[in-house]
């Protein structure tokens, strides 16, 4: 669960800018997917690699997924779904997984 700063600034203006929280994942290396900017110096920004990776939950099992990942916090997992660029700085991280499936990964306690 990571607790951040929201819109209007995420963060720029703690006052101002509302608290949000959201389920990721962190990775134990970073990754990346393909992506064109729409402004080539946006790219940096933009099409960079992560080791953290939002959370959604839009399935017909969303509810139930989003159930099992929060019985999961700091626990090992193995998550899997389709990875996506951000459309916009409103998701938090530059890449975001929707989830098919979530489990414990072996080993984990």
């Amino acid at each position: 669960m990571i607790h951040a700063y929201g819109a209007p600034g995420y963060g720029e203006d703690k006052k101002a800018d509302a608290k949000v929280s959201y389920l990721a994942i962190e990775l134990p290396k970073p990754i990346n997917i393909a992506c064109t900017p729409q402004l080539p110096d946006l790219a940096s920004i933009r099409c960079g690699p992560t080791k953290r990776l939002r959370l959604l939950f839009f399935s017909s099992s969303g509810d139930e997924l989003k159930s099992i990942a929060l019985k999961m916090i700091g626990r090992s997992a193995t998550v899997t779904g389709n990875l996506e660029r951000r459309a916009t700085m409103a998701e938090m991280t530059p890449i975001l997984i929707e989830v098919s499936a979530i489990e414990l990964s072996a080993g984990s306690p």
